[in-house]
């Protein structure tokens, strides 16, 4: 959990700073790595390389390596589209705690409220989690 925070806090720095290449890359690496301690290696090669989220580790990995080679605007918007494919499912449920929680009223304001309806009601978020 600490290295997928970690990853986190460096993508905003990497934002902040417009783009920094490096604070990009490590976050990329971080977000790898937080994943693999955080499944293990057998679910973590089930999640990325099951049928469905191919193209979103594709985009992912993609993009880390467009970041790598200089040009971290596009890459990061990769990633980013990447990210979105590989955790669609997973969005739903999100959703669904952050309900509960008591910073549930953010929720309600009109334009997340708009965009939590679309994510807990779209056809193609029904599927069961992959692990």
């Amino acid at each position: 959990m600490l290295l997928v925070g970690l990853a986190i806090l460096f993508n905003c720095v990497g934002l902040l700073l417009l783009f920094d290449r490096f604070f990009l890359c490590l976050s990329s690496f971080l977000m790898i790595v937080g994943l693999y301690t955080l499944l293990g290696w057998r679910k973590f090669i089930k999640f990325f390389w099951a049928r469905h989220k191919r193209v979103g580790t594709i985009a992912f990995y993609g993009g880390f390596f467009v970041i790598l080679i200089g040009f971290s605007f596009v890459g990061y918007f990769i990633q980013i589209f990447g990210l979105y494919k590989l955790f669609v499912t997973f969005i739903p449920n999100l959703i669904t705690y952050l309900d509960v929680t008591p910073a549930s009223g953010l929720l309600k304001l009109p334009l997340l409220n708009y965009i939590a309806n679309y994510f807990k009601h779209s056809p193609s978020n029904s599927q069961n989690l992959p692990l």
